[in-house]
Formats: C-alpha cells, structure tokens, sequence
C-alpha cells in the first residue's frame, strides 16, 4: 500500500529476489472499508471490512466472506543488531 492511493500484491518466492504474480490496483479507504479497485479499469474488485488498523498491522475481513480473513504484518528489513 503506497500513499498515492495505489498499491501491488505479489508472491514472493523464497530464498530468492524475484516476484511471481504482480497485480498492481487502486484502493480507497474510509475508516471502516477498504474498497480495491482494479488499476485498469478502477472498477471495484474487491472490499474488506478492516477489524484492526495500526503502524505495524492491518487485519481485515472479505465483506462477503466474512470467514476469510488477512493479516498484514510490517517487517523490519533492517540487520540483526
């Protein structure tokens, strides 16, 4: 997720530098929803009810699939001290 409203999921492969799957989109958040829009025609793809939202987490929920949730982590890249 970026500050310009846009953002890119992707699957990271394991002991190695490359991306498989890139998937760039739009997305607009309003407090409660995150709505994901496609970056091409930005039409709505997709949208979450977000149950947490902090610095170093994000939790939501498939609004219409409630059962399936994410949880977003951010992890420090930086080296053992």
């Amino acid at each position: 997720f970026k500050a310009n409203s846009s953002g890119e999921e992707s699957t990271r492969i394991l002991s190695s530098g490359k991306v498989a799957n890139a998937k760039k989109f739009y997305y607009k958040f309003n407090g409660e929803m995150l709505l994901v829009l496609d970056k091409k025609s930005q039409t709505l793809s997709d949208s979450y009810i977000v149950d947490k939202f902090a610095a170093d987490s994000l939790v939501i929920s498939n609004a219409s699939r409630p059962c399936e949730t994410r949880i977003f982590v951010k992890i420090n890249q930086g080296g053992p001290n």
